[in-house]
């Protein structure tokens, strides 16, 4: 806690907000869901909240660590925000889901 408690304010709040995310995703997804750019990204990657998993072509992927995962959202929970960020992801998951059917 006391780590993530030095980040700046848009890290942290992304931090909490990328939680949502069961597994890995991309900087698209990253912005859609969490509101959540390169800068606030690269500050989580810097201090190891967050992992570069895979690069497929021009597209990096990313994801957390079980353990932050499990902390931020917490942090998401508490702060009443959990609901409505697990419905945006789903809701981008349908849109991507209906762009490719």
């Amino acid at each position: 806690a006391w780590s993530v408690d030095l980040l700046p304010e848009s890290a942290r709040a992304a931090l909490y907000r990328l939680a949502v995310f069961p597994g890995r995703f991309d900087l698209a997804a990253a912005r859609a869901v969490a509101g959540a750019g390169i800068s606030e990204i690269d500050t989580l990657i810097h201090h190891h909240l967050l992992r570069l998993s895979e690069r497929d072509g021009a597209r990096n992927r990313f994801d957390m660590p079980e353990s932050v995962r499990e902390f931020a959202r917490g942090r998401l929970r508490e702060e009443g925000n959990e609901e409505a960020l697990c419905d945006r992801h789903a809701a981008w998951h349908w849109t991507r889901a209906r762009l490719c059917a």
